[in-house]
């Protein structure tokens, strides 16, 4: 079984103040922690489903805020089910999850949205649960 994960992470500089470098002006660019939303899971899990996928994803920041795809390929007689993302930044630092872009429950690849706060990077589990694709239990009973 082959799983291939790709991300693609974008980097948007944001412009520095006037009287830069003084922080008390740039933790205004710097998203309310209540606003973040740290854990998210796209489809249904079920008991029947099978954990295919585990992986630690992390992208550090500097001077910048992050915003990046996370995208997971599976190459196997899985269909995804679900995913889930758990957030692993301290102290009220972790990244966004936007939403779902593409794929998902039902289909081979998932990609997510996700955007880090300013100066802080991006660190993510990931978790992707899936079942066998019908057309592979066909095949195997024939």
């Amino acid at each position: 079984m082959k799983i291939l994960i790709l991300i693609t992470l974008v980097v948007f500089a944001q412009c520095r103040p006037w009287n830069w470098p003084f922080k008390s002006t740039t933790s205004t660019t710097t998203p309310k922690p209540n606003e973040l939303s740290n854990e998210k899971i796209f489809g249904n899990c079920t008991d029947d489903d099978k954990l295919i996928y585990i992986d630690d994803t992390r992208l550090e920041s500097n001077d910048s805020t992050l915003f990046g795809v996370i995208e997971v390929y599976i190459d196997s007689p899985y269909t995804i089910t679900c995913v889930k993302l758990i957030d692993q930044m301290q102290n009220k630092t972790g990244a966004k999850i936007l939403g779902l872009a593409e794929g998902g429950s039902g289909h081979k690849f998932i990609k997510i949205n996700v955007q880090g706060q300013y100066g802080y990077g991006i660190h993510f589990k990931i978790f992707v649960w899936g079942n066998l694709m019908k057309e592979y239990i066909t095949k195997i009973i024939q």
